[in-house]
């Protein structure tokens, strides 16, 4: 079948697509969130790969394959679909589809047990000011690929496994650590999860929240004691009111254009990266302040450079993806990307 289209979709727009199916909870909306935010674009096989892997279930990814196959640029490549599938029979009917050249094969009707769609209520950790048992919690790039090798898991028992091994020594929020232990099914280990970390949360006044994902009762209470009793407390902690926490170090828009014009008067790209850095490590900024930062500079290796010293000044890291749009290649996101899943 042949390509649709010449030009790939845009980095920022296919970091958001993949943020926002990442944050849905019900499979069929992580389906139709990527056939709806896709239609229309094009991508390169891996990029295709990396949104499929998004999906619960091999029904889906292989309804979401057929859909993007002719618009993928380089249909060469196109095998690398075929690891997504935990079932060989899916496999070969992505190939059976691809190759008859018709988009005539039907999806394959596989038996998966029911999905409840179930919504939790989640604290907002980012002006939390209580007691905290770590210093900030993990990004929300870190928090995705986690929920994505552990849903990878075929069996419960090794999605307990892997989120414990891969939790371990991780800052977490209250939401992060319930979006993570909510993957696993079995609530006996859910309620072990949930007592391994609590304790250096970085909201830990917020525990209350998690006990949402206890439907067992006494497994509940087992939960809510213990939280009492490392807490030294029998009622939780009151939420404070919401505090600007980056209010002494933001930028005014009258400080960044000052700033911005210091930069546009010096001539030499390094003495750019330089100067730059001099204004991040006493002031904080937002994800588009680092991309106009990024603007300015000349040479690829400059920008990706700032783009990862930024990142720790960032106040926005949610909306850090932004910043791809000032690269010229693929390669630097994706250096920036290995970088942040690092820190």
């Amino acid at each position: 079948m042949k390509a649709q289209c010449s030009v790939a979709i845009a980095a920022s727009s296919f970091n958001a697509i993949k943020f926002e199916v990442s944050r849905a909870i019900n499979p069929a909306s992580k389906l139709s969130i990527l056939l709806t935010r896709t239609n229309g674009n094009c991508f390169y096989a891996a990029q295709a790969k990396e949104l499929t892997m998004l999906l619960d279930n091999d029904n889906d990814k292989l309804i979401f394959c057929q859909q993007v196959h002719n618009r993928l640029l380089d249909q060469s490549n196109d095998y690398v679909l075929y690891d997504v599938f935990s079932l060989n029979s899916s496999m070969f009917r992505l190939h059976d589809f691809i190759h008859s050249g018709t988009g005539s094969i039907s999806p394959p009707v596989i038996l998966t047990p029911p999905v409840t769609s179930t919504t939790y209520t989640y604290p907002e950790a980012r002006f939390y000011t209580g007691s905290k048992g770590c210093d900030y919690p993990m990004s929300d790039i870190n928090l995705q690929n986690l929920m994505l090798t552990i849903q990878a898991q075929s069996a419960d028992i090794a999605r307990y496994t892997t989120a414990k091994a891969l939790m371990n020594g991780k800052c977490m929020s209250i939401e992060q650590l319930m979006r993570l232990t909510a993957l696993i099914e079995n609530e006996s280990y859910r309620l072990d999860i949930l007592k391994t970390y609590i304790a250096n949360i970085f909201d830990r006044g917020n525990f209350n929240y998690a006990a949402q994902l206890l439907t067992i009762e006494p497994y509940k209470n087992d939960y809510i004691n213990y939280c009492n009793t490392i807490s030294g407390s029998s009622t939780p902690p009151p939420v404070s009111a919401p505090v600007d926490s980056f209010a002494f170090c933001k930028v005014s828009a009258d400080d960044f254009n000052s700033m911005q014009a210091n930069i546009e008067n010096i001539s030499f790209s390094s003495t750019k990266v330089s100067q730059i850095k001099t204004f991040m490590n006493t002031r904080c900024f937002t994800a588009n302040q680092v991309k106009l930062f990024m603007n300015q500079l000349d040479y690829e290796n400059d920008k990706l450079e700032i783009a990862k010293y930024g990142y720790t000044k960032c106040i926005d890291k949610n909306n850090y993806f932004s910043v791809n749009d000032a690269f010229g290649y693929s390669n630097s996101i994706s250096q920036l990307n290995d970088y942040i899943n690092k820190h």
